[in-house]
């Protein structure tokens, strides 16, 4: 199977869904505690450099919601004090993260770095959720880069079957039970080896998210808004990297073949000997500005290549072009195989 993502962020801190942003929200007060109105805030994203400007309520409080997934930096500045900056804060998708900002009396121009001011507690939803980080997504081991197994390790998931085809929650995580969705998209069926063996649904959509491609996973497991809608059991939704203004590229190659798998226990070479196979996924993604701090790229691309001798003559009839293919072992085996159908 061949997946490719192609990724183009516009530069708009404004335009994007709910389903891959968040909400930073905090207040702003002076060296004695009061609460500073009027004073004007400042959030920069980190990686591409956008903005969004506003001021704080007539209580010392901002809130800006919609706001895309990423690294941040609040700062905070009004007239007679010196600007406050907070330390690099990282913005989950659903999360709210509250930032408070405290103005010192400037006596001369001055810029003062607030630590330990943010908290990512979620006190203003009752929805229980997890995320998954783009580096524990690119460092945890799955079984053939199948994005659907990260499922696995959620909180409430339990697996009854070779393809976990368990529950979350105590509620199925097929068919019914689980909603997946890529950037907000529906997208809740994968290839045939993927969702539908193990945490699938009925629609046929494309799911197959190359794990080079992945920000973040965000789990919600009970509680979420009915926005999400579509299944009773928990939501997945699948967030793509973005481009930043700055170039970067990876390129991977995974290989495994059958001498370096072991036999299961129900196997061995007097009864049913371990079956050939050559798998190769490789491919790689590149990103950066197009015009630097307004528009950027992201393209991905991954490519698999995998070959099986795995033949069942019963219902499968060989042409010549594919029994060309088949090393002698393969080939002495397929027709015995073949004499005792008969």
């Amino acid at each position: 199977m061949i997946t490719a993502f192609v990724l183009v962020l516009m530069g708009s801190l404004v335009a994007s869904a709910q389903f891959d942003t968040g909400t930073i929200a905090g207040s702003v007060t002076d060296p004695s505690g009061a609460m500073v109105a009027k004073a004007s805030i400042t959030i920069t994203n980190t990686g591409t450099g956008i903005r969004r400007v506003l001021e704080t309520d007539s209580g010392g409080n901002f809130v800006v919601s919609s706001v895309p997934s990423g690294s941040y930096v609040v700062s905070a500045s009004a007239s007679g004090f010196a600007e406050a900056k907070s330390s690099q804060i990282v913005l989950n998708v659903g999360a709210t993260v509250r930032v408070i900002l405290t103005l010192n009396v400037a006596a001369a121009s001055q810029e003062i770095e607030v630590t330990g001011t943010t908290t990512t507690v979620a006190t203003e939803s009752t929805t229980a959720e997890m995320t998954l980080s783009a580096n524990q997504v690119a460092n945890l081991p799955v079984n053939g880069r199948d994005v659907s197994n990260f499922l696995e390790i959620a909180p409430g998931s339990v697996g009854s079957a070779g393809f976990f085809q368990g529950s979350v929650n105590g509620l199925e995580n097929i068919f019914t039970g689980l909603n997946v969705t890529v950037d907000g998209q529906n997208a809740s069926r994968g290839d045939i080896n993927g969702f539908l063996d193990t945490e699938g649904g009925e629609a046929a959509r494309v799911t197959r998210a190359s794990v080079d491609s992945i920000q973040e996973i965000n789990f919600a497991n009970n509680g979420f808004n009915a926005e999400n809608g579509r299944s009773l059991g928990p939501q997945m939704n699948i967030i793509t990297k973005p481009g930043t203004n700055s170039f970067h590229g990876t390129l991977f190659e995974f290989f495994r073949n059958d001498a370096l798998d072991a036999n299961s226990y129900f196997e061995n070479n007097l009864t049913t000997p371990k079956q050939p196979l050559r798998m190769n996924q490789f491919g790689g993604n590149f990103a950066g500005p197009i015009v630097k701090n307004k528009l950027f790229f992201f393209a991905n691309y991954e490519g698999v290549r995998q070959r099986l001798s795995s033949i069942k003559p019963l219902n499968h009839t060989l042409s010549a072009h594919a029994r060309s293919g088949l090393s002698p072992r393969d080939a002495a085996r397929v027709g015995a195989d073949a004499a005792l159908a008969c």
